[in-house]
């Protein structure tokens, strides 16, 4: 799983982020949430870090029509992790 991580996200090591260009948006997207009308599936793995977890309550406060998923036993890659019980969510969203 380390290695297929690696694969996916290894690129981001590498990135400069200080010195990429900061465009501000007025009002920030988090004042905006409840203007999502499309339906939203978040899923978050139970052992995943506090901001995460921060986040995710704010999606759930902020977003009209959005769902929770928690997948137990999992921290911040709950597809990798989980992927029979992330796919079998993910398609019962879909079809819902």
């Amino acid at each position: 799983m380390r290695d297929l991580f690696l694969d996916m996200n290894g690129g981001n090591f590498a990135s400069d982020f200080k010195s990429a260009p900061i465009e501000r948006l007025d009002p920030p997207a988090a004042e905006r949430l409840q203007e999502i009308s499309a339906a939203m599936l978040v899923v978050v793995g139970d052992h995943d870090v506090p901001p995460v977890f921060d986040s995710v309550e704010l999606l759930m406060e902020k977003v009209p029509h959005a769902r929770k998923a928690v997948i137990h036993d999992a921290a911040h890659l709950p597809n990798l992790e989980h992927p029979d019980e992330f796919n079998r969510i993910v398609l019962e969203f879909l079809q819902s």
